[in-house]
């Protein structure tokens, strides 16, 4: 026969195991969500993955991996990125540098993109780079229809493997090296 002494030990020790086993539970919870629960998930957040920047010019026009390659410091850049373009009609992108001075304009067709670049594809190039190669310079960039954005774009030179066989050449040291 059971006393009520055991019964009352017995439901002492099934409610002590059980806020235990709450406690337990709770505390892995928060340990689990609290990363979570106070910062935001990144990667939800959209970013270019890219050495580039992404220019808006308005909501329906801009510029993508925005960069300028270069030697170095007063060499001769080229403008590295991607025109775009969801308008229904075409739009004029010009790139200048701050004193006002248009380095080229590209033609975007409606709901477009025009990559910039290599020799297949549009060329703005920079004469005179004001910086060195990891630092950024100050591009305008506009539209015929959005108006204009100032841009700090970065300036990067041949160390990274996908850009070395795309900096610029200046056309004295094509001649040397043709010459040797």
């Amino acid at each position: 026969m059971t006393t009520h002494r055991a019964t009352h030990r017995e439901t002492r020790r099934a409610t002590r195991t059980g806020r235990l086993a709450a406690g337990t539970l709770l505390a892995a919870s928060a340990l689990i969500t609290g990363c979570s629960a106070t910062n935001p998930i990144t990667t939800d957040i959209a970013y270019p993955p890219s050495h580039g920047l992404p220019v808006d010019i308005s909501e329906t026009a801009g510029l993508v991996n925005l960069m300028v390659l270069t030697a170095e410091e007063g060499g001769t850049g080229a403008l590295y990125g991607a025109a775009w373009n969801n308008n229904t009609v075409p739009v004029d992108v010009t790139v200048a540098l701050p004193d006002g001075t248009v380095l080229g304009t590209v033609a975007v067709p409606a709901g477009g993109t025009v990559t910039l670049g290599s020799a297949q594809e549009e060329q703005v190039r920079v004469p005179d780079v004001p910086v060195p190669p990891g630092a950024v310079m100050e591009l305008v960039v506009g539209t015929d229809r959005g108006g204009q954005v100032t841009a700090a774009v970065p300036v990067l030179d041949g160390t990274l493997p996908p850009y070395d066989p795309l900096v610029p050449v200046a056309p004295s040291d094509r001649d040397g090296a043709a010459q040797s």
